[in-house]
């Protein structure tokens, strides 16, 4: 509930100035498929807000990633600015809105070629260290904070006897993140030992 209430917040704040327009052209990049159930229920509840909450007119156009099911490569990168530029020739969006570290990444990679100054806002992000690396005037919105070493002394709790935890996951920045992270408060658990699984394969 704190999560959304802020993401709402920071939004508002972001988007009122454009509700003074006589029309708002808002892109919306999310990293994974539009099926994705988390995506799905971003893309939803972000949508159902603005529509809900702006009356100004409003051109909402959605773009996936979809980087659980194909490799995230520079090759597709650079297809997928392509064909952003020729769709959205002449109609540069006045807000971004991005779902996930990979739609942001693609979003801070393209800024200069696709996006100009125009806002961002994201949500979902696992990458901590981009807190210290956004511009704070252009971009905002709501990391997703895995509460590792809760859950790892909950399982502790249940079983003293572990020496061994396995993290499973897909090959995507978001896993990436997140193991990056585990990694880091490795060290507060020095009788376990972590090991990493993950392949390309969605699961």
């Amino acid at each position: 509930m704190k999560k959304s209430f802020l993401f709402l917040l920071v939004f508002f704040i972001y988007f009122t100035p454009l509700s003074a327009k006589s029309q708002s052209n808002v892109l919306i990049i999310h990293s994974y498929s539009q099926e994705y159930s988390w995506t799905k229920k971003q893309h939803e509840s972000f949508v159902g807000f603005i529509r809900q909450n702006f009356k100004a007119p409003l051109e909402i156009s959605t773009e996936y990633l979809d980087t659980k099911r194909v490799a995230f490569t520079p090759e597709y990168k650079e297809k997928f600015r392509t064909y952003l530029q020729m769709k959205y020739a002449g109609c540069t969006p006045d807000l971004v809105y991005v779902t996930d570290d990979n739609a942001l990444n693609f979003v801070r990679e393209s800024k200069t070629s696709l996006f100009f100054e125009v806002p961002v806002i994201f949500s979902g992000i696992n990458d901590l260290n981009l807190q210290t690396q956004l511009e704070p005037s252009r971009y905002t919105g709501v990391y997703e904070i895995k509460k590792i070493q809760e859950n790892i002394k909950l399982l502790k709790s249940f079983s003293p006897q572990t020496k061994d935890v396995y993290f499973v996951g897909d090959a995507t920045e978001t896993y990436s993140a997140i193991e990056q992270d585990v990694k880091n408060q490795q060290k507060d658990f020095s009788t376990m030992k972590f090991h990493f699984i993950h392949n390309e394969t969605s699961l």
